[in-house]
C-alpha cells in the first residue's frame, strides 16, 4: 500500500511539473547562438549518469563542431530531454543515438533507438495529451505532445 501511495504522489508531481513545462513552454523568452554539438553531447552526457540498463548512448552528427544555431537554449534541451528519457524507458538492450544534421535547410535533430517502436497507426496518438500506449510505464503522457508544441513555436 505504501509503495502505491509513493507511485500515485511520484505520479502527481510528475503532472505538476508537465504542466508547468507546458505553461513555460508557450513564452520563448529570448534566443542565443545555441554550439549545437556541444549541446547535444551535454544532453548525452546527462542520460549516461542516470543510465542504469548499460544502454549505449551517444551523439552522432555531421554538423560542423562550431555549427550554431539561434535559438531558445532551454527549450530545446527540454525537447531533447523529453525524447531521451522517452528512448531510454523503452529501450532494455542495445542503444540510444542522438542525431544531427542538416537536411535541405533545415537543421534536424532526432533520437533513434533499439527499443520496442511504435505501431504505424500510434504514430500520430503519441503526441496527443496523456495519451501513453505502454499503462504500466512510467509518466504521464505529456512529454512528447509539450516537445511537439515548443519544436513548433521554435519553427
Amino acid at each position: 500500500m505504501k509503495d502505491r501511495i509513493s507511485k500515485s504522489a511520484e505520479t502527481l508531481t510528475d503532472i505538476f511539473s508537465e504542466v508547468l513545462e507546458m505553461s513555460e513552454g508557450d513564452s520563448l523568452h529570448s534566443r542565443s547562438d545555441v554550439d549545437v554539438n556541444t549541446l547535444c553531447r551535454e544532453m548525452i552526457e546527462e542520460q549516461k549518469k542516470v543510465n542504469e540498463k548499460g544502454l549505449d548512448i551517444r551523439h552522432a552528427s555531421s554538423l560542423p563542431d562550431d555549427f550554431k544555431v539561434h535559438t531558445n537554449e532551454p527549450n530545446v534541451r527540454l525537447i531533447l530531454r523529453h525524447l531521451l528519457d522517452n528512448a531510454v524507458k523503452f529501450t532494455e538492450k542495445g542503444g540510444v543515438t542522438l542525431n544531427c544534421e542538416i537536411i535541405g535547410q533545415q537543421l534536424v535533430m532526432s533520437v533513434a533507438d533499439t527499443g520496442i517502436g511504435i505501431d504505424p497507426d500510434n504514430r500520430e496518438r503519441i503526441f496527443d495529451n496523456f495519451v501513453k500506449l505502454d499503462d504500466y510505464a512510467d509518466g504521464v503522457g505529456l512529454g512528447l505532445p509539450l516537445s511537439r508544441r515548443i519544436a513548433r513555436l521554435l519553427g
